[in-house]
Order: C-alpha cells, then structure tokens, then sequence
C-alpha cells in the first residue's frame, strides 16, 4: 500500500507538471500570435499608406497628362450632319441605268462616277464603292476609298445612326483584322473617340464589328462615353469601365482596364507583389481605398508571419521541457522499481509460505522417522499406521516442491500451457470429490449454468483450483459453506468462462469497495498465517499465462468469492 501511494503520488505530480507545462505552452502561444497580429496589423497600415502615396502621385499625374490616343474628350460631339441621299441628277441616273445592264462593270462605273461627280456627290460613291470594294476582298484600295471620305470636307448621316465617317473608320478597322493586322486596327479605332457620337448607341460593340477581345472592350469603353455624353451632366468619377479625370483642357474619359493596369504596374515597381485586386466594388477587411482614386480601393493578401520568438523563452521553453522529462524518467525509473519491488515482496512471501508450510510435514516426517527408527511402536498396527501417516505427509512436501517449482517456472517463462477445450463442470466435479472425504460436515452449493468450453492447460487450471479450494479449506472453515458458481462470461469480446468459488470465512481482507484486482494489486497479508499463502500466488501466476482474469469480492450473505475468468471455446 505504501508503494501504491508513493506511485500515486508521483503520477499525480507528473500529471500536474505536464498540465502547467502545457498551459506555459499555450499562453506563450497566444502570446505571440497576438503579437504577430498587432505587426501584421501595423505592417498592413504602413503597406496602405504607401499604396496611397503612389496612388494619389498616379492620379495626379494621370490629370495633368496629356490627351492619349485611347482616350476620349467628354462630352462627344452629336451629329447634325443631313442624311446621306441619292444624288437626283440625271448623270446620277444614267450610271445607274448603267450598272444595272452593266453586268460586271459594276466597279468601273462608280470610279467614273466619283471622278465625275460634283464635290458634294464624291462621298454618295465613295461610300457605294467601298461596299464593293470590300465585297470584292479589295481592302487596300477600300482603305484609300475609305480616307478620301475620312479627309472630306462633307459629312452625312447614315440610316443606322452614324456618320459616313464613322463608316468608313469601322470599314478600315475591319479590313485591317481581317488581314491580322491588330496594332494598325488599334490606331485605327482609337480614332473613334474624336468623331461625333452616333444618333443610336448600340448594347456592345458586336452589333458593329466582330473583334478581338482587347479591341472590343476598348469599342465597349467607347459605347459607353457615347451614353455618357448623351447624360445631362458629366461628373468625374467610375462609370462602368471608364473613369472620367477633370483636366485643365476639360474632362477625359480613361479606359479602366488601362488605368487599374497601369497602378498595377506602379504598385509593383516599388515592391508591392501581394496586390489581390483593384476595384470600386470591393468589400472586407482587407479592402483599403486609395488616396485621390475617386472611390478605387486595393485589395492586400495577408501574409502572417510569425513573430520573433525571445531568446529567454526559448531557453524557458527547453529547459522545461528537460525537467518534463527528467521527471518523466524518475517518474517511470520509480514507477518499475516499485513493480519490481512488490513482485519481489510477494515473490518473499510466497517462499516464506511455502517454507512455513513445508516444516510442517518435514518436522512430522523427521518425528515419525525417528519413531520408526527407535522402534517405538507397541504393535503392527500401530506399525503401518505411522507408515501410512509418514507417506501423506511425504506427499504433502511433495506437491509443495511442486508448486514451488511450477511457479519459478512460471516466473522464467520457461513453460508453455498445453491448452485444450475441456468442460469445466467435469474438471470441478472430479475435484469436489476428491475434496468430499475432508468436508464431511460442509454444505456444498454447487451451481453449473456454463455453455461455453474451457479453453486451457488442464493441469495449471486443477492446480489452480485446487489452490482455491484448499484455501478456503484452512481459512474459511469456521463458515463450513462452499459454493461453486460455473458460468458463461465475455473476456476480451471473446467468449469466456467465469467461476466463482465462494465461502463463509472472515479472514481475507477486503477494501471498503468489496473488490480487488488481485492480478493488478498486491496479494493482501495476512501476519497471522504468514502471507497470503502459496495457493493465490500461484493461482495469479497460472492466471496471468493464460490471459485471463483473478479478483475477490465480498459476498451479500457474508464472506467472499474467488473469481476466476478464463478464455472458451464453443
């Protein structure tokens, strides 16, 4: 008990320091991700307020710039232009006459015609020969019909709301992506953005041209200036995908993709290459608007990173963890050498059983040797009498020596049980009978409910009984009662066989809980008869081999029960 206690109290300690060890681990933890969460903080508001330096210097710079190409002047200019017409003079009439009969003369007739026509005429052709000439794949000579309309003085409406020159514009776009000529289709749109706005805005710039995508956003950017200029006012600020700057020549319309690029691109010459996104529609915590960007904010990807950890908690943090588990170690050296310990007391108490209850016999044998030898015998009667009685007791040393060998071979692991499948109401019948001579006058209560097979070594599992048996025998014979309970039980999710073996004695010592263990704990010592007997210490180690269970607990009627638990077999 005392050893029991001792290890209690180790265990107990070690448990204590682990879970400080563990609430040090965890508050120095918190620690620093608080501290690291206040550095990220400060390092996102320093990154924000350079952002912003370069942005407001952007902008600024992007107000005072010059007209780029890409841009537009808003607002546009609306068409007052007259419709486009068919000439009405009769040298109009007769070329028309004449294309109709001319078959394939068709070109011919309209440079005729545009050569011969007065200056206000010109365009009317022009604008019918670059339909034919675009029918014809004719594209360079389109694009020179298509500038002598653009250099004209004139201009007109057509029937879907744009100027011709406007048309002709859009044809030498066309015929510049057809020959994959992209850079020179791009000069050629940007164009667009100085010409009047036409009298009906289309959804998208599809329903004028099929282009290319970097070309159709920038015609998508014009559609929309056109809305813009048709507004009632023109405020600056994002507007779809165009940001208008108030300038000193007045407002200019910027393509937004061309904008948020070009910030992107001074973000990251000063080093910034964790920019998520540029947007007006951004929303969290890590969204930030931009200094003088009308609204724009920058979206920044966290990076955490983990705080400096102190030298001294460092050194804290190791030399705890060294005391964790020197402590651990003593813990555990203690903790085998108290195992080592009680096995050697029982191990003590077995042997001083044993040699108490060989000298016994061996002092009786030695009495009736000398009796027999100084022939103090009256008869031959009184002869074979002390012969017989020298034989049992010389039989009784024996299964001594026996048990003592079988339990240092136990001990050394130096047998193996031959294990059988027998019925355990047979075995247990045999050996009551054998018991029966010397418990005349017992009540014998003898219960078989099993249905299981018993699965062991024969002999250890009679050695073992017959332990218990004679145990409660010469303990427990004041109650002159045994009961044997045989019956099916679980052991290891494994069918099991449990028997109980109960009397009515007085002598074993039981914890106010009414059980004990008596594989895990200590056997209990009893200093008027010397231990705990040979019988339980060989009964645990049997158990022990053969992986099954050994306890007492305290009957309701008074006394106890040995509980036996081995494996079965069906």
């Amino acid at each position: 008990m005392k050893n029991r206690r001792i290890a209690r109290r180790f265990v107990l300690s070690l448990l204590l320091i682990v879970v400080s060890f563990s609430l040090l681990l965890a508050i120095a933890y918190k620690s620093l991700v608080f501290q690291s969460d206040i550095l990220s903080e400060q390092r996102q508001i320093e990154k924000v307020a350079q952002l912003g330096r370069i942005s407001s210097d952007y902008f600024s710079n992007l107000s005072a710039s010059e007209i780029l190409p890409e841009t537009v002047s808003l607002p546009l200019q609306q068409p007052v232009y007259p419709m486009l017409k068919t000439p009405e003079s009769g040298r109009a009439r007769d070329v028309f006459l004449r294309m109709s009969f001319g078959g394939g003369q068709k070109l011919p007739l309209l440079v005729e015609a545009e050569l011969n026509a007065p200056e206000s005429e010109q365009n009317f052709w022009r604008y019918l020969l670059m339909q034919e000439l675009k029918a014809q794949s004719n594209y360079f000579a389109l694009r020179q019909t298509a500038v002598q309309i653009i250099e004209s003085k004139f201009d007109y409406l057509l029937a879907n709301g744009r100027t011709l020159k406007t048309e002709a514009v859009l044809q030498i776009v066309d015929s510049f992506c057809r020959e994959k000529n992209i850079e020179a289709a791009k000069q050629w749109l940007w164009r667009l953005g100085k010409m009047p706005a036409p009298t009906m805005v289309p959804e998208n710039g599809r329903e004028w041209l099929e282009l290319p995508a970097d070309l159709a956003d920038w015609l998508d950017f014009l559609f929309n200036c056109y809305k813009i200029s048709y507004s009632p006012e023109v405020r600056p600020g994002w507007l779809e995908n165009a940001l208008i700057v108030e300038t000193s020549t007045g407002k200019i319309a910027f393509p937004a993709r061309m904008v948020v690029k070009g910030l992107e691109e001074k973000f990251i010459a000063a080093g910034f290459n964790d920019i998520a996104s540029l947007s007006i529609d951004l929303e969290g915590s890590n969204a930030y608007p931009l200094t003088n960007a009308l609204g724009l904010k920058v979206a920044i990807t966290r990076q955490v990173s983990a705080a400096p950890v102190p030298g001294g908690f460092l050194l804290l943090i190791l030399l705890t963890s060294l005391a964790i588990i020197g402590l651990f170690g003593f813990a555990l050296h203690q903790w085998q050498t108290m195992q080592r310990a009680q096995l050697l007391e029982e191990e003590e108490l077995f042997f001083r059983q044993t040699a108490h209850d060989l000298k016994t016999p061996i002092t009786i044998v030695s009495f009736i040797a000398e009796t027999l030898a100084l022939k103090r015998y009256k008869n031959e009667e009184q002869y074979n009498r002390y012969l017989n009685q020298l034989q049992n007791e010389t039989q009784k040393a024996g299964e001594l020596f026996d048990r003592l060998l079988l339990s240092v071979r136990l001990r050394q692991h130096s047998i193996d049980p031959d294990l059988k499948a027998f019925s355990p109401e047979t075995a247990l019948r045999a050996l009551l009978n054998r018991f029966k001579p010397r418990m005349q006058d017992w009540q014998i209560i003898e219960n078989y409910a099993n249905q299981v097979s018993l699965h062991a070594d024969y002999d250890m599992f009679e050695r073992a009984m017959i332990n218990l048996l004679e145990n409660a025998i010469r303990h427990a014979a004041e109650g002159r009662e045994l009961q044997i309970v045989c019956e099916d039980s679980i052991l290891a999710n494994q069918p099991a066989v449990l028997i109980k073996i109960g009397d009515r004695g007085k002598n074993f010592p039981l914890q106010a809980q009414g059980k004990i263990d008596l594989l895990s704990e200590a056997l209990p010592y009893r200093a008027e008869r010397g231990g705990s007997g040979t019988g339980l210490f060989l009964v645990k180690q049997i158990v022990q081999t053969h992986s099954g269970e050994f306890y007492a607990e305290k009957r309701t009627e008074g006394g106890i029960w040995m509980v036996t638990v081995w494996k079965g077999e069906k």
